[in-house]
């Protein structure tokens, strides 16, 4: 006799046994819902409780107080460099503008003067050598642009003459702001680089301004000598304006050359009664001065660099490989530049752009000026012409000793002080090795420039030792900082 129940007794039985378990997970199942539903009333009437606590009022008032505080605090930092900057801006336009008028009106007087209904017209004569003058303002505009890329440091210190090459020079602005190329300086001298020794990142240079720093540190600060030279010069804070005396004092050319223009100019006047000499020559003068107090200058020449800011960098500014001259500058100043910014900072990258202010207009204008001035000398006599002639001539000269004669480092914008000269007659090595010994880690980077290629097994060596030595001293520094 099998001992397997029915399947219907065993349906009843598993029947049984589910009932109690089913009633049983159902109770647990409602008191574990009551217990979740009184704890979110209980934590819901906290937070309304504690909602009712806090005076909105209160802490929206002082979120007002704190952010009417830092609004003053951020007016009161910065209300000075905005209002220095403001008035920085008015100054230039001012510098620009006043002369650009006052030639407008010059021109005008000219104009009236030397046609036929004015006083200037009797003076006037058959002669021929009137026609040379504007032959001779077409000449030269190399000259005067580098004259006036020269002369227009930030800030100024000297002035441009006038001279042969204005009608010309005047004409390629035209050009320039008609295109739209914001480019007003001329290209670098020299090749040339400048290298980060902090990080050892090299750049070439596409700077008028630093190729010319260059090339005036190499004729002036370097002793002559057969073998590498390498100067320290620290970076001081921004050339502050000079004062009228120390102006004088500092261009003595300029002066004399100036001098000399106007007693040309004053002379044909107390001589004959002639006055066109005199009123072509003051009204290029202030277009002139116009023209070298465009903001443009100096915004193509820094407005792409950044300031040190404390970083204490140090760069290298050198022809490159095979040359005779290094010079370390050292940012000493937070306000002194970068010059990794200013070797990239050519006419055509630049963050102002003077094609979209009045500029360009003055630009226009000038080039309008000078025609009109070149067609009236037309109709001076032939005293008068040769006396334009004359002047013209010395503003030559002056312009092409501007352009050609070396400048201190200040003359340039950038404040540099000597501190240390480092050279050896005859070999490269020595010299970068008194350098590492003398500036850590100023060395290192020039080796790579110097010596591109594998070196010899006992200088790497030194090097690697140098180095190795370097890195210990730092530890050491951070373990006693520490």
């Amino acid at each position: 006799m099998s001992n397997i129940l029915p399947f219907s007794y065993q349906y009843q039985i598993i029947q049984d046994a589910q009932a109690p378990i089913e009633a049983l997970l159902y109770d647990d199942f409602e008191d574990i819902h009551a217990t979740t539903e009184n704890t979110a009333t209980d934590a819901a009437n906290n937070i309304k409780q504690d909602m009712t606590q806090i005076d909105l009022e209160k802490i929206g008032d002082k979120a007002k107080d704190t952010f009417t505080d830092i609004k003053n605090t951020a007016e009161d930092t910065r209300l000075p460099q905005v209002r220095a900057a403001v008035l920085a801006n008015c100054e230039l336009s001012l510098a620009m503008l006043v002369p650009f008028f006052v030639a407008l009106f010059g021109a005008f007087v000219t104009y009236y003067y030397t046609t036929n209904g004015g006083e200037g017209a009797k003076f006037s004569n058959d002669g021929r050598i009137s026609t040379l003058i504007p032959l001779f303002m077409i000449l030269g505009p190399e000259i005067v642009h580098k004259a006036l890329a020269i002369t227009t440091a930030s800030p100024r210190n000297d002035s441009p003459f006038l001279s042969c090459g204005w009608l010309s020079y005047s004409l390629s602005t035209l050009l320039t702001a008609l295109s739209g190329t914001p480019g007003m300086l001329p290209k670098p001298e020299l090749d040339s680089k400048v290298m980060n020794l902090t990080s050892g990142h090299c750049r070439t240079n596409t700077s008028f301004l630093l190729s010319r720093l260059l090339r005036d540190l190499e004729l002036e600060y370097a002793p002559a000598t057969g073998g590498l030279v390498i100067e320290i010069l620290d970076a001081g804070p921004p050339i502050t304006p000079l004062s009228w005396f120390r102006t004088v004092s500092t261009n003595g050319v300029t002066m004399a050359v100036s001098f000399a223009q106007l007693a040309i100019a004053t002379a044909i006047y107390i001589l004959t009664s002639e006055l066109s000499v005199l009123l072509i020559f003051a009204t290029s003068v202030l277009l002139m001065e116009s023209l070298a107090n465009l903001p443009a200058w100096a915004a193509q020449k820094f407005s792409t660099a950044r300031k040190d800011e404390g970083k204490n960098a140090a760069y290298a500014l050198m022809r490159g490989n095979g040359c005779r001259h290094v010079f370390i500058i050292r940012n000493t100043h937070p306000a002194a530049w970068n010059l990794e910014d200013l070797a990239a900072s050519s006419s055509a990258v630049t963050s102002y752009d003077y094609c979209r202010t009045f500029e360009q207009t003055v630009l226009i204008f000038s080039f309008c000026v000078f025609a009109a001035l070149a067609l009236l000398s037309l109709q001076l006599s032939d005293c008068s012409a040769v006396s334009l002639l004359l002047l013209m001539l010395f503003g030559t000269a002056g312009n092409a000793v501007t352009a050609a004669c070396s400048r201190a480092p200040w003359a340039h914008g950038i404040a540099l002080e000597s501190v240390d000269v480092i050279h050896d007659n005859c070999n490269v090595v020595y010299a970068l090795h008194s350098l590492e010994r003398k500036y850590p880690g100023f060395g290192e980077p020039l080796l790579q420039e110097f010596f591109p290629g594998v070196m010899r097994e006992g200088e790497k060596k030194w090097w690697d030792e140098i180095k190795e030595f370097r890195e210990t001293e730092k530890m050491k520094k951070k373990i006693a900082d520490e």
